[in-house]
């Protein structure tokens, strides 16, 4: 079976390469009014772009950042060298409340628990405004995304269908299996219950870190890859990882995960 790295070689017609990381930009999006009513004041959205993009404009690739990650991260892991920016106008994309675009870490009014819960659809819904009103972009080659990346990848289909030629989700779900309800819920209880009992904040990221790494990858994997002596490690990763993100934004896009659903828009079908 062909790996998921050269369907993408072979959808783009790429030459792979290591990725600078381009210029961080800033988006002002002003009063951002979100699913649930509430509305998101002096909302910025953080992006990078790397190619060019062509006279008619329709040759951009957008590509949206994974839980907890930034478009720096994408950049550095050369997440992105799947895209030939020699012939594609790539838009890296920051999400909401991942510590770079508007945050609850970062709002000036709406402050940690202040700040409005976001969905994917509020994310997938700033992305179109900072195309349409920011980029003057009224349509893209693709969505393209890893994990909450590709779970903003489902909502870009089902909520602006036409906007693309083509979507690329990758170990991105339309909707959460059971496993990955209990997966995020044990990870954002962790970090509520250390919230809400004013406990050690540094010790419920890193618990919570730990989460994540432990699903990471299969415990098979980790048999054949990681002798006995590497447990250390893997505990010293995980408790790292746990620390990329501010608590309060982290709880923000655990909530957003847990309630996507794309088979809303279909009457649950």
């Amino acid at each position: 079976m062909p790996s998921v790295l050269t369907l993408l070689c072979l959808l783009f017609s790429v030459t792979l390469h290591a990725a600078d990381t381009p210029p961080l930009q800033i988006a002002n999006l002003g009063d951002f009014s979100l699913e649930n009513g509430e509305v998101i004041q002096d909302a910025t959205l953080a992006y990078r772009t790397a190619g060019t993009l062509n006279a008619d404009r329709t040759n951009a690739i957008l590509f949206p950042t994974w839980f907890t990650g930034n478009t720096e991260d994408l950049f550095s892991s050369d997440a992105v060298g799947a895209v030939d920016t020699s012939r594609f106008f790539l838009i890296a994309v920051d999400a909401l409340a991942n510590g770079v675009s508007i945050s609850p870490s970062t709002s000036a009014h709406q402050a940690q628990q202040e700040f409005p819960q976001v969905s994917i659809g509020d994310m997938v819904h700033s992305q179109h405004q900072l195309l349409t009103e920011v980029l003057g972009i009224t349509h893209l080659h693709a969505v393209m995304g890893i994990s909450m990346g590709g779970m903003q990848t489902y909502e870009w289909v089902t909520t602006y269908p036409d906007f693309m030629e083509r979507a690329v989700p990758i170990v991105g779900s339309p909707r959460l299996a059971s496993y990955d309800l209990l997966l995020w819920t044990a990870e954002l209880t962790a970090l509520e219950q250390a919230l809400d009992c004013e406990c050690n904040e540094a010790t419920a990221r890193e618990l919570a870190g730990m989460i994540s790494q432990l699903a990471l990858y299969s415990p098979d994997f980790h048999a054949r890859q990681d002798p006995h002596d590497q447990g250390a490690t893997l505990i010293a990763d995980g408790r790292a990882g746990g620390m990329t993100l501010a608590i309060h934004d982290r709880v923000a896009q655990l909530h957003a995960m847990i309630g996507h659903d794309i088979s809303t828009s279909f009457n649950d079908d």
